[in-house]
């Protein structure tokens, strides 16, 4: 593993912040990466209340999180480390 430096932490928010999110557990149909048919039927975390937008000529309704990405490393998905139902609640 190359060296990293950790950016720094964003200002404090309070824990109501945090809570308006709606983060859950769905399945992933779809994704813009080199070889998509690697995260077709894999469970990730996304947040779900997010106004929709128009990426990439389609309306996107929700965010997947992923780690790396933000920090220019190759992204990892957020995954719970076993099967659970779609639409189960983070948090």
């Amino acid at each position: 593993m190359t060296a990293f430096t950790p950016a720094p932490v964003k200002p404090v928010v309070s824990l109501s912040v945090v809570e308006s999110l709606d983060i859950r557990v769905g399945t992933i149909l779809k994704q813009e990466r080199a070889n998509p048919r690697e995260l077709i039927a894999r469970q990730a975390l996304f947040i779900v209340n997010l106004e929709p937008r128009r990426m990439a000529g389609e309306v996107s309704e929700g965010l997947v999180l992923d780690v790396g990405y933000a920090d220019g490393l190759l992204p990892v998905l957020s995954t719970p480390e076993r099967p659970v139902p779609d639409g189960a609640r983070a948090g």
